[in-house]
């Protein structure tokens, strides 16, 4: 899935599907508005990403193989990172509608949404484990950038207590702790980039299980 600037003078972006290879590419969406954050759901058969066609940004949700594309959230300031559940029935989210960039999980059958953090740092790139029970997203809350978990079950929230961040470099202002995927193992994969400089990637095991 690539969401990509196909123009610079009345730039038209686009939101594409291909192989792996880049091979058989096809539109599924095109706008004169920035396209971001595509995400596929567990089914392969919708995507969900944020498009700036209101003038601010929107999540969507679009039917890979049908005309249905459906507009989530248009609230204003962050509507960004959607992430489908692994059972496909639910989607998080960062919203800034309260003032601070929080974590929300919407309901897909109701369109309810669930606030998760309530912090006044930014809470973002949320990503699921693979069994549903767990939200992991990056938070400034501590000072500096951290990965932290939390159980949907309980609202137990934690640092990841195994996380040593690391880079061949000394600490330089503007860094951040950028996209969170968790694997089946429990392993979650971060990216630390700064504004100026190459992204440092490391893998580390989240949880104490």
């Amino acid at each position: 899935m690539l969401a990509q600037d196909v123009g610079t003078q009345g730039a038209t972006y686009s939101l594409q599907m291909a192989d792996v290879d880049g091979e058989r590419a096809r539109t599924l969406h095109r706008s004169t508005a920035p396209i971001l954050s595509a995400s596929w759901s567990p089914d392969g058969e919708r995507v969900a990403y944020v498009s700036f066609e209101t003038g601010r940004p929107s999540i969507i949700v679009q039917d890979v193989n049908g005309p249905k594309r459906e507009r989530l959230t248009n609230f204003r300031g962050i509507n960004g990172s959607p992430v489908f559940s692994p059972d496909g029935k639910q989607l998080a989210m960062v919203l800034s509608r309260s003032g601070d960039p929080e974590v929300f999980v919407m309901n897909l059958e109701n369109r309810k949404l669930r606030r998760i953090t309530r912090h006044p740092a930014i809470d973002t790139e949320p990503s699921w484990s693979p069994d549903g029970k767990y939200l992991i997203f990056t938070s400034d809350r501590g000072g500096k950038p951290q990965i932290y978990q939390l159980e949907l079950a309980t609202n137990f929230l934690e640092r990841s207590p195994l996380l040593v961040i690391t880079t061949r470099e000394p600490a330089v202002a503007g860094r951040q702790t950028l996209g969170l995927r968790a694997s089946a193992q429990r392993r979650v994969s971060y990216c630390l980039a700064r504004f100026i400089g190459r992204p440092t990637i490391g893998i580390d095991r989240i949880g104490t299980g």
